[in-house]
């Protein structure tokens, strides 16, 4: 039985990572934190759902070498 490798790449490649930085910065913004305030429960739906659909859509895993 043949193995697929599964093609490696650096934390900064990864838009998973790239999201979850923005998303982190954008708490330090007034507008974006009157945003999450007035729209938790949506916030707390769509956060995980972007993470969900990054996941699919990305390929290989992220090492550090």
């Amino acid at each position: 039985m043949s193995t697929i490798e599964i093609p490696s790449k650096r934390p900064w490649e990864s838009k998973t990572n790239w999201v979850a930085l923005a998303m982190a910065l954008l708490a330090f913004f007034p507008e974006a934190q009157q945003l999450v305030k007035e729209n938790t429960e949506l916030t707390m739906v769509l956060g995980p759902m972007v993470f969900m659909v990054l996941r699919h859509v990305t390929k290989g895993k992220i090492s550090i070498k």
